[in-house]
């Protein structure tokens, strides 16, 4: 790759890097004041967000975080400490000033992500979700864990490159979560369907095209091209060795 390409390959990635920053700042914002009602334990409030309320059930809107409230308030808390400590930690600029910070933040993110994974597990034999959401939460909520613990097993041996593209893969599944709550009323306005059919569409969105799109990401701006071709040479090498 020519000197010229490079430079306009960095450019795109800062320009991407800076758009998805922003949007994280922004769901992490809304998706924050989201949480307060569950935490509070507002039962007026939070029974609004509910399946049931939007297919005009109300009787039994809420009713199922009501009898599990302890549950949703302890996921709620969790979901609201990493959506305060995330954005810091995908900022370059402020990772790079603050090492330290970053990585004791970092222990902090992980702790909330994993508690938030397994009240979200918890949660699943209590919601609403139909056959798609519940099965891609039973697959997610694991899967966030191992792709946390395999970003800290490289941060720990000073991978930093794989590092990073663990933890992405992990916050992409983490940030689902709130992309849903954005997407499902859009679907349901634009295809003019029911609020559960939006929602089961949303869940495949964002936790099926959302993480094919972050492997795009990353093999294009996260993976250094000379180590694959060092890595792909290195076994022609060995077979002329042993030849």
């Amino acid at each position: 790759m020519g000197v010229k390409q490079l430079h306009q390959k960095n450019q795109q990635k800062q320009w991407v890097d800076t758009v998805v920053w922003w949007i994280t700042i922004f769901v992490s914002s809304i998706f924050s004041i989201y949480t307060l009602p569950f935490i509070s334990g507002k039962f007026d409030i939070y029974k609004l967000f509910t399946l049931s309320y939007g297919l005009g059930r109300f009787e039994e809107a809420g009713l199922h975080i009501l009898r599990n409230v302890r549950l949703w308030q302890v996921h709620s808390v969790c979901a609201l400490v990493y959506c305060v400590v995330s954005p810091s930690q995908f900022n370059s600029k402020w990772r790079n000033k603050h090492l330290l910070m970053h990585r004791r933040l970092g222990y902090v993110n992980a702790f909330f992500s994993v508690a938030a994974s397994i009240t979200g597990w918890m949660m699943i034999k209590h919601s609403e979700l139909g056959p798609v959401a519940l099965g891609l939460s039973r697959i997610m909520s694991p899967w966030c864990i191992i792709t946390l613990v395999l970003s800290i097993n490289a941060a720990r041996r000073r991978d930093v490159q794989s590092h990073r593209r663990w933890m992405f893969r992990s916050a992409a599944i983490g940030y689902g979560v709130a992309y849903t709550r954005f997407i499902t009323p859009l679907i349901a306005l634009i295809f003019s369907c029911k609020i559960d059919i939006a929602l089961e569409c949303s869940f495949f969105i964002v936790w099926v095209v959302n993480p094919l799109l972050l492997e795009i990401y990353i093999q294009m701006y996260l993976t250094d091209a000379t180590k694959k071709r060092v890595t792909k040479s290195i076994p022609q090498q060995e077979a002329k060795i042993v030849t």
